[in-house]
């Protein structure tokens, strides 16, 4: 999948063709868009194309972090873990800094158990700070984050139409409900062929019931 590819279905589409512009500000127009579209979708969900794990090495009494990623490509922190590669790694709690101040208040923290967004540097990467500094100096940072930059050649085929979508809908306002329900079907499709996410199991009382109102108590008849 290319940029042109994208171009040139979007410009066929007759919804397009019909808007009143001049062909090549429109083609030009949909060209611009297709960043923006990029952008929409990578951040609408955590797509293993567009993730990446990196570690950080602590600093005994440093609570506050940048974190740049691999090749300085990280645009923003999913999760973090706080361990050793030895030890294993323990996934810290995300909190605001308002929750922070109210959970510090009139308690003594002691440990490494959660972490807040702390602004960016300079350069725009994510900075993060450790709610009580780690005390030494041997451990990770292990975060899981989304990139920046991410090309379309990195997307899978199959999403053309969500692509196409996001940028139909920045020209004719009313295709956003196609490219929200496009973009559905396509988290859906990566939550359950990956088993990241589970399905809630049902009560097991509620299941015997039905059983038995059903009378097959689990088998086919």
């Amino acid at each position: 999948m290319t940029t042109n590819d994208l171009i040139n279905i979007v410009e066929a589409m007759p919804d397009i063709r019909v808007i009143d512009m001049v062909p090549a500000n429109k083609r030009k127009a949909i060209q611009q868009l297709v960043p923006v579209a990029l952008d929409e979708v990578v951040v609408s969900y955590d797509w293993d194309f567009a993730t990446d794990v990196a570690d950080e090495t602590t600093v005994a009494n440093q609570a506050e972090y940048t974190l740049k990623g691999n090749g300085n490509n990280c645009r923003d922190i999913i999760n973090l873990r706080y361990g050793t590669t030895s030890d294993g790694f323990v996934l810290l709690d995300k909190m605001r800094p308002v929750d922070v101040d109210a959970f510090v208040s009139g308690r003594t923290v002691t440990g490494v158990g959660a972490w807040t967004p702390h602004g960016r540097s300079s350069a725009g990467f994510p900075k993060v700070k450790i709610l009580n500094a780690p005390s030494g100096s041997t451990n990770i940072l292990r975060y899981r984050y989304r990139r920046k930059n991410v090309n379309i050649s990195e997307f899978p085929e199959n999403f053309k139409f969500v692509l196409i979508g996001a940028i139909v809908k920045r020209l004719i306002p009313a295709f956003d409900v196609v490219y929200q329900r496009d973009l559905e079907t396509m988290i859906d499709h990566y939550a359950m062929s990956g088993g990241e996410d589970m399905p809630a199991a049902l009560d097991p009382v509620l299941i015997a019931r039905n059983n038995e109102r059903s009378r097959l108590f689990g088998w086919g008849g």
